[in-house]
């Protein structure tokens, strides 16, 4: 999958579907220069988080693209 500009394209790309935009949803994106590589979506309760989804295109998988958004 090519990567993209917008979350929402990102989640096309890899075939999933658009997350709805919803109260408290944060996404947090990762980029390789200008292009965005993944994403987490996550709500946050204190100081503690709930991960709601993690998307990582598939030519920068096994980079550690999804464990930096993770520990972010």
């Amino acid at each position: 999958a090519a990567a993209t500009g917008s979350i929402a394209e990102l989640f096309k790309a890899v075939g999933l579907p658009t997350p709805e935009e919803q109260a408290g949803l944060r996404m947090l994106a990762a980029y390789r220069g200008e292009q965005i590589v993944g994403c987490v979506g996550y709500e946050r309760h204190g100081d503690r988080a709930l991960m709601l989804s993690l998307v990582v295109i598939e030519r920068a998988q096994g980079g550690g693209v999804g464990h930096v958004l993770v520990q972010s």
